[in-house]
This record gives structure tokens, sequence and C-alpha cells, in this order.
């Protein structure tokens, strides 16, 4: 699963996680209503299939910034 900022932050992620996997959903989208944060208006995707090993691609994927 990846959560990703709103698109007006993080413009493409969907086809960034793509890089990874060969299935990507989006199965959600948070609210921008309340406090705004990073994360106001994303989406979230659940990934499956890696197209490597999961230690190999963990170290590009854990960005938390």
């Amino acid at each position: 699963m990846a959560i990703a900022p709103g698109p007006h932050r993080a413009p493409g992620y969907e086809t960034h996680l793509r890089q990874y996997f060969r299935t990507v959903h989006a199965v959600a989208t948070l609210p921008p209503g309340g406090t705004h944060t990073i994360e106001s208006g994303g989406h979230v995707y659940v990934c499956t299939d890696p197209v490597r090993p999961w230690g190999t691609i963990w170290p590009e994927l854990r960005n938390y910034a």
C-alpha cells in the first residue's frame, strides 16, 4: 500500500509506482477537508507483483519526505 501526497505535490505518482509494481490500483482518495496536510487530496494505492525483489526496491521507495 502506498499513500501519495495530493496531486499538486506529487503529479504522476501512480506512474512512479509502476516502475516497481506490475499492478497499481488507486483504491481511495484522502479528503481535503479538516487539517490540511501534504496528503490532503492524495490517493491510497494498492500495489502488487513487484518487478524486482522487495529488498532491492525498498530503499528507493521508503521516502517519507
